[in-house]
């Protein structure tokens, strides 16, 4: 019999799938480790960031919107400057879904990104931040 505390899912095992060949298995791990809600599956999350299939870093962007604090938004930055639309979007969607307000930090080094997608999704991820360091980077965007 299991125990109900047990961990949702192996992460070593996890994290070898993530090294597959396959970039369909590479997704299901990343879903995987999404539906684990462990934060250790947030660095394993990042170091897909710059996989060669466009479908698993997509993955890996909106698998962080279920994680929050400054880890995740640091691994968030790396998708959403990613050449790929679909993949910067879900990064976008995802950072609107931070909470805890140290995540800020690593987006306010960002704000005064060549890309005006980047700077807008940076902005209203602060927004819903509501950290007072955001606040003196924001009046000056405008």
């Amino acid at each position: 019999m299991s125990d109900v505390f047990e961990s949702f899912a192996d992460l070593d095992a996890l994290a070898e799938e993530l090294r597959s060949e396959d970039p369909k298995r590479r997704r299901v791990a990343v879903i995987e480790l999404e539906d684990s809600g462990e934060l250790a599956a947030v660095p394993l999350l990042a170091s897909l960031s710059e996989d060669p299939d466009a479908g698993v870093r997509r993955q890996v962007a909106i698998a962080l919107g279920s994680f929050d604090g400054p880890e995740t938004a640091a691994a968030l930055m790396h998708v959403l400057v990613d050449a790929d639309g679909d993949v910067a979007a879900a990064a976008a969607a995802s950072l609107a879904e931070l909470k805890e307000s140290d995540a800020a930090g690593p987006l306010l080094a960002f704000v005064g990104h060549p890309s005006a997608f980047v700077r807008e999704s940076i902005y209203r991820a602060l927004k819903g931040l509501r950290n007072r360091d955001s606040l003196e980077p924001a009046l000056k965007a405008f």
